[in-house]
């Protein structure tokens, strides 16, 4: 019972109702409908279906999020950036905290999500830079290597601490 046409690239129909896009997706990013009045989206329908769910007054579709495989996901997740749902946005950055952690960095990095980034920083603290270098942006790497450096340093302190601690007859 919608006004706007929106269709998947596995072919599916999506109706939606235009003034729930005008007020919660960032228009600009949505792309203007064919000659038919029909709007193509390089997604399949099941993630566009999720997405869409966002911009009405509902509940979230939770189970169907967190039961997406990851690409699947990860569609997901572009496509709320993209065409900025920010509530989906949220959701998907909830699921994320939980997944595949150098994939999330990249995804993170790349939308400069910099409170995902800090929390990935100490639980990718061992792997190596050269591969960290293909992932994050320049000023991401730097600030990475920042961190990386005085993390090593405190590691250092409190192993040194310890040793010393322990090397005591308190007792």
């Amino acid at each position: 019972d919608g006004d706007v046409v929106v269709q998947s690239v596995d072919n599916v129909e999506i109706w939606l109702h235009q003034k729930n896009l005008e007020c919660l997706i960032g228009s600009s990013r949505f792309p203007p409908a064919d000659e038919n009045d029909i709007v193509h989206l390089p997604k399949p329908a099941k993630v566009l279906e999720i997405l869409f769910h966002a911009i009405y007054a509902r509940p979230f579709p939770d189970a169907r999020i967190m039961e997406l495989q990851f690409e699947s996901f990860m569609l997901l997740a572009e496509a709320a950036e993209k065409y900025q749902v920010y509530s989906m946005v949220a959701v998907c950055k909830l699921r994320m905290r939980h997944e595949k952690r150098l994939r999330l960095l990249k995804y993170a990095s790349t939308h400069n999500h910099r409170d995902l980034i800090d929390e990935l920083q100490l639980l990718l603290v061992n792997v190596p830079l050269s591969e960290l270098v293909k992932i994050l942006s320049v000023d991401d790497y730097k600030t990475w290597v920042k961190h990386l450096n005085n993390w090593k340093r405190i590691k250092f302190i409190h192993e040194f601490c310890f040793r010393a601690f322990i090397g005591r007859n308190f007792f």
